[in-house]
């Protein structure tokens, strides 16, 4: 485009997945800054109302995105999986799953790295029976952010591990790799 002046990237103008609340939040992080514009802003969500998203599970009532804080716990032997935020995963999964509210949900557990979807797997396997698994294997999938691609969930955990140790990231490098699971 430096060159030859002719576009190569378009910007999405609607979404049709996600609540007003993330898509707007998508919009003034990612587009606005780069002073991109909608007829219509990207937070709106076509052919959805708010209630559609409403799932009205214990402790997150009807709210469209949480952010659950999971304290550090001790140094991870595999800088890509993080065992604490698996347990805290399983705990929540645990309460709503197969919750009057929660049964007839589909969940997502999605995350960045190969090594945290076998963390999740193992927990898995650890908090609920064999016979558990199976009443709701159709109504859970967990894998990496690529194996996502077009999929829908009702609840979705985002597993967001690093790829790095920041502490062993040298002066000049912390600038361009702040963000381990991002590469600059």
């Amino acid at each position: 485009e430096k060159y030859d002046h002719v576009k190569r990237a378009i910007t999405l103008e609607n979404q049709y997945r996600t609540h007003t609340l993330l898509g707007q939040f998508v919009s003034d992080s990612f587009y606005k800054p780069h002073n991109e514009s909608f007829n219509s802003p990207l937070g709106t969500t076509i052919g959805r109302t708010e209630d559609f998203f409403y799932q009205n599970l214990e402790g997150i009532e009807n709210t469209p995105a949480v952010w659950i804080d999971v304290k550090h716990n001790a140094l991870n032997k595999e800088p890509r999986s993080r065992l604490c935020e698996a347990k805290e995963i399983m705990s929540k999964l645990r309460t709503w799953i197969n919750s009057n509210n929660g049964e007839k949900l589909d969940f997502g557990i999605i995350t960045f790295y190969r090594d945290q979807v076998n963390t999740i797997e193992k927990e898995l396997k650890k908090e609920f029976s064999k016979e558990e698994r199976e009443s709701f294997k159709h109504r859970l999938k967990i894998g990496t952010v690529d194996s996502f691609q077009g999929m829908e969930f009702d609840i979705v955990f985002l597993s967001v591990v690093r790829s790095n140790d920041v502490r062993k990231i040298s002066d000049k490098m912390k600038t361009t790799r702040l963000f381990g699971f991002l590469i600059f």
